[in-house]
């Protein structure tokens, strides 16, 4: 998990000290070595700020939180890998450290460049900073999406947190369903974006921050990275050879920079060619076995008897759990407590028991989490490229027509058929001139349960807001690149 952050922005001076207090004790599970709890007045609002710590740099009570630099207070999870770069480069500007964490380097950071310095981090994170020199607060999440960052937009009061059990432990917290988002989540199989499955809660969205402006009580919201500008610069130029040596010392920086840790370090080894590769660099960059973790099962998909041939090619130290029906359906139970926000998706069983499992051994374990959205792994992608020639055949200014015809064919359609009709709504409502956004949105198409099924749980008016979000994407851009690019906007960091 890696820490937790919690806290509150109060006008109405109902929020106090115990109510930040268990904020942050709900989290205890994300970071069990530390706790720590600050209250700030700042404009017209109290600022409650939280943090349970789990110790990966500077083991040292040196790199406690909330912590502070001048003006500046963070609380922060995650983790900040070229934190040691940036750090020779702030010495250089004048700046001066006392300790050894990337904390600390977030603070001067901010201090030297402002909110510009998330461009420079490498790394996961989710944090809140207030600035009491222009009495702003800052919310703050890495370009994947990795952490996460919620936030309660109460009438007198917000309350944030890495989980949404930091909220409900606050008192003034109405823990009322969204109805549209609840009908999001049985059309995704997860609550999409930056919208909760809770009224008036949102997430931070990837590659986002939100500045809070305390004396004025409003707020903006900045985009402050955008996978989609990738696809607008030239292409490359290089030979097949000097892209595979590029990509090559890529990962393997990559994973240099994980294995950057005062404590134990494993991975997740499921046997595929994601884990294996991570597995394979780590292991090379390593002078000892390093741990690698795999659940198996009895019966069904079992990866196990692959990782462990990866384990025994590789050399690794390897553990390894057989999960019986039983064992797996009573894990069950366990996942609303641990995920907070429903998600349908199997992954979150053996994902809770090989955590349990590296627990034991490791604080930290490494994932292959966005190999299949980085290089083109889901078999998807397969289909998707052969939609994507077949529709493009069709002249671009037909197709903004031929979508409405199409739609109009769906509202006619027998209401039992919903195959049929999940199939013409994908193609009313993916007729596009912009070819990118016409492969995205049939591609993230399949992956919804059909609108007349969810039509039929829900009956009503509901909000109708977009499955999808379109951005800006440009037109020549490769239907597969598409619909990798959807893919790691949307279900690599919301599924």
């Amino acid at each position: 998990m890696m820490c937790g952050v919690a806290g509150f922005l109060d006008y109405s001076g109902k929020l106090d000290e115990s109510t930040l207090r268990r904020m942050t004790a709900s989290l205890n599970h994300r970071g069990p070595d530390g706790r720590g709890q600050l209250t700030i007045e700042s404009g017209h609002a109290t600022i409650g700020l939280g943090h349970t710590r789990l110790s990966i740099l500077d083991l040292s009570d040196f790199g406690r939180q909330p912590m502070q630099f001048g003006p500046f207070t963070i609380v922060f999870n995650g983790e900040i890998y070229n934190f040691r770069e940036l750090r020779d480069e702030l010495i250089k500007c004048g700046h001066l450290f006392s300790t050894e964490c990337d904390t600390e380097v977030i603070l001067h950071a901010f201090a030297e460049w402002g909110i510009a310095c998330l461009q420079r981090f490498i790394g996961m994170f989710a944090f809140a900073l207030h600035d009491a020199s222009t009495r702003r607060i800052y919310f703050a999440r890495d370009r994947a999406g990795v952490k996460p960052l919620y936030v309660y937009l109460g009438k007198k009061f917000w309350l944030f947190g890495s989980e949404l059990k930091a909220l409900r432990a606050c008192p003034e917290f109405r823990a009322e369903l969204s109805l549209p988002d609840l009908h999001a989540f049985f059309r995704h199989g997860h609550v999409p974006d930056d919208r909760c499955i809770y009224q008036d809660c949102r997430k931070i969205d990837a590659g986002t921050y939100w500045v809070v402006d305390l004396e004025r009580n409003t707020h903006r919201e900045v985009r402050w990275w955008d996978q989609t500008r990738l696809y607008e610069q030239s292409r490359t130029t290089a030979s097949f050879e000097e892209a595979s040596d590029e990509l090559e010392h890529l990962l393997n920086s990559a994973c240099a920079y994980r294995m950057v840790s005062d404590v134990s370090v494993g991975v997740f080894l499921s046997g595929g060619y994601d884990s294996t590769a991570v597995a394979a660099i780590l292991q090379s960059q390593s002078a000892q076995p390093i741990k690698t973790f795999t659940i198996g099962f009895a019966s069904g998909n079992d990866e196990a008897p692959f990782a462990r041939a990866t384990a025994d090619r590789l050399g690794t130290d390897h553990h390894e759990l057989y999960c019986s029906p039983k064992e797996a359906m009573d894990v069950v139970a366990d996942l609303p407590q641990v995920y907070d926000e429903p998600f349908a998706d199997s992954s979150g069983i053996p994902t809770l028991l090989v955590s349990r499992l590296a627990r034991a051994s490791v604080k930290v374990a490494i994932s292959a989490d966005g190999g299949d959205e980085l290089f083109c792994g889901y078999r998807s992608y397969v289909s998707t490229a052969r939609r994507g020639r077949q529709l493009s055949r069709i002249p671009g200014q037909l197709r903004p027509p031929l979508g409405k015809m199409i739609g109009a064919a769906r509202s006619v359609y027998p209401r039992c058929g919903h195959a049929m009709r999940h199939k013409l709504d994908a193609l009313a409502h993916g007729m596009s001139t912009n070819q990118a956004l016409m492969s995205q949105r049939i591609h993230g198409n399949a992956r919804l349960m059909p609108r007349t099924m969810v039509d039929q749980l829900f009956p009503g008016a509901f909000d109708r807001r977009e499955d999808f979000v379109d951005r800006d994407w440009p037109g020549d851009t490769h239907p597969v690149e598409a619909a990798m690019g959807l893919d790691y906007q949307s279900y690599l960091k919301d599924d």
